[in-house]
């Protein structure tokens, strides 16, 4: 039997101009390889009991053989048996990738396990990519808050700087005004013009200026 599974990319308007588009497709070319690692491999034997599922789901002819061959050569190890399926599972299961496209396939023996691989091995790599992009955010962040950090260093530094020159050009500003306040002469005295005293007429005066007018 054979399954497969599609994973279509919708390219984000709003990333082109930033490398969105190289980036989609340089990740999407490189999920062959995240898939057909030896460790993503047996993580999904791990995942999906591929050693035991794989075991009952086989042909009775080959339930039966796999009996005979226990009782001749003794009953294999889970270990062994699953190093072996990680042969098997690269054998049988593939990747291809495009542009804008990543195909998952399985080739098995029944329907069912075939399905299970072919999700499993899906849902590993969309975990994996989740995981480098959280990663990669997480490390630009970093790099952003630095440079904030630095920059608000900066201006800070450049504030006080500020702020020492202000306050040194009003201390020199001070100084000045206190010499040139000890240099200068002292004030001249004001000048007051004496005060008329206007003599007061006698009763006689006014009398005879009285007649001289009459």
């Amino acid at each position: 039997y054979h399954c497969e599974a599609k994973l279509m990319v919708e390219i984000n308007d709003a990333l082109i101009g930033h490398g969105g588009t190289q980036n989609n497709v340089a990740s999407l070319r490189g999920a062959a390889n995240v898939i057909s690692r030896h460790e993503n491999l047996e993580e999904i034997i791990k995942h999906t009991d591929l050693v035991h599922l794989s075991a009952s789901r086989r042909p009775p002819i080959l339930q039966l053989k796999d009996r005979l061959v226990e009782k001749l050569f003794g009953k294999i190890s889970d270990d062994d048996a699953a190093r072996a399926m990680v042969w098997t599972l690269e054998t049988r299961l593939f990747a291809d990738a495009t542009d804008q496209q990543l195909v998952i396939g399985a080739d098995w023996g029944d329907p069912q396990t075939a399905t299970v691989i072919v999700q499993n091995a899906l849902d590993n790599y969309l975990e994996s990519r989740h995981t480098a992009e959280i990663s990669s955010i997480a490390e630009y962040i970093s790099i952003l808050e630095g440079h904030a950090s630095d920059l608000k260093n900066e201006v800070e530094s450049l504030a006080k700087q500020v702020q020492d020159a202000r306050m040194q050009r009003r201390a020199e500003v001070k100084e000045k005004l206190k010499e040139d306040h000890a240099t200068a002469p002292p004030p001249l005295p004001v000048m007051r013009r004496p005060a008329v005293q206007i003599p007061r007429e006698s009763e006689d005066s006014i009398a005879t200026r009285a007649a001289i007018e009459a």
